[in-house]
């Protein structure tokens, strides 16, 4: 089920990460009503093969903060930026996904991740 392909609202409710969606999608204009449990956390990188690796609490923290539009204007911000994603980093499996455009990487990604937590 797709809730938006674009932006999704994270939140931490009850020890958990949820997702949510919002009403601002990109190409796909099927937007799904619900809250889903989020299960793993992938930063992707296009290589010439598929490879998958777990990441540990400090990288998989270095590369939220790396990819998110911070507020460097603010400590404070930045504090609580930082309390939120290493947060999520303790509850949520990271992944470095390398992969080839070809449909083949999703089959990995639920050999690799989404079978062990089920």
């Amino acid at each position: 089920t797709l809730l938006n392909d674009d932006r999704q609202v994270l939140r931490v409710l009850e020890g958990r990460a949820q997702l949510s969606p919002t009403p601002w999608h990109g190409e796909e204009r099927e937007i799904n009503v619900g809250t889903v449990p989020l299960a793993a956390i992938l930063h992707l990188r296009q290589a010439p093969e598929n490879k998958i690796e777990r990441l540990g609490e400090a990288q998989a923290l270095a590369s939220l903060l790396a990819t998110t539009v911070a507020p460097f204007y603010s400590f404070e911000a930045m504090e609580r930026l930082t309390a939120a994603w290493s947060t999520v980093v303790r509850l949520v499996p990271s992944y470095v996904l390398d992969f080839t455009p070809d449909p083949c990487v999703v089959d990995l990604c639920v050999r690799e991740v989404l079978s062990p937590l089920r």
